[in-house]
């Protein structure tokens, strides 16, 4: 939702964190809302799992914020466009340089919202509960336990993370019927639908696994193919925060920024993956 130049309450600033990544956005730019007073957090707790629930309760208080046009970016704009009515979006601002967190443009006043943590295990669970709450009228209630899927990176000469042989793990894919798709080609509310809805979803580590966020607990099964999760455990933080079952495939090298996979092993451990899913034989990553 926009606001007209006329108003004048309060507009609290969201800096660009990243917003051509959609880690970086939704967790470095968007989670900071979390800080402002208009949300309650109820915790409960699930026997047995040592997790805390988190409900986020909106009580619908307008926010007005400010956030750079950037409507050639389809990552940040497709999000803001689905953000609840509650949260309404101020676009006069201008010259707004960030360097004072409380300042005044005119009559309009403006606040930087606080940072969150916001490297891998240092994210709170919050934030990610938070995101899927604000996101949650999206969320697909139908659930397909044989819609399987692979996120292929491999379009626009995408610079990092790549198979490099995908040609030869495709027609394995398709034999499983794995269907391949190219998260560029979807919209926000697409992605969202698609991770959502499906029960097995297998990628190379990239900011497109953050969709995980709205996968439904013990339903959908993430596998990412990372070669070296030491620096890079982003998704595996996530999926263990939201209760999702997380699982890697690590027969695989880096090869100049980009991943080189084990086929013959690729293709036994899908199999098998495949026939363990009927059996609910995935418990979290701790």
């Amino acid at each position: 939702m926009l606001i007209s130049p006329s108003q004048t309450s309060p507009v609290y600033e969201l800096l660009d964190r990243g917003e051509h990544n959609v880690y970086h956005f939704l967790f470095y730019t968007l989670a900071r809302l979390i800080t402002l007073n208009n949300i309650t957090l109820k915790t409960s707790y699930i026997l047995k799992i040592p997790y805390t629930l988190y409900k986020i309760i909106f009580d619908n208080t307008i926010i007005h914020y400010y956030y750079p046009n950037s409507k050639n970016c389809k990552i940040s704009e497709g999000f803001l466009e689905l953000l609840p009515s509650c949260y309404v979006r101020y676009t006069a601002l201008s010259n707004i340089s960030g360097t004072q967190p409380k300042g005044t443009e005119g009559n309009i006043e403006f606040t930087q919202i606080d940072p969150l943590p916001c490297f891998m295990e240092s994210i709170p669970n919050e934030a990610y509960f938070f995101i899927r709450q604000l996101f949650s009228p999206y969320i697909s209630n139908k659930l397909y336990n044989e819609k399987y899927v692979y996120v292929s990176r491999n379009i626009n000469n995408c610079s990092i993370r790549t198979i490099i042989n995908e040609d030869e793990i495709i027609p394995i894919l398709d034999k499983l019927n794995i269907r391949t798709v190219y998260m560029e080609n979807l919209t926000i509310k697409e992605q969202i639908e698609l991770f959502s809805s499906s029960k097995l979803i297998i990628s190379p580590h990239g900011a497109g696994l953050s969709f995980a966020t709205f996968s439904h607990q013990y339903h959908t099964v993430i596998c990412e193919i990372n070669p070296n999760l030491e620096y890079k455990n982003h998704y595996r933080h996530l999926c263990n925060s939201l209760m999702i079952p997380y699982v890697r495939f690590d027969k695989c090298v880096s090869m100049n920024n980009h991943i080189y996979i084990d086929v013959p092993l690729f293709e036994i451990y899908v199999t098998e993956l495949l026939l363990n899913l009927n059996k609910h034989c995935f418990e979290l990553s701790l």
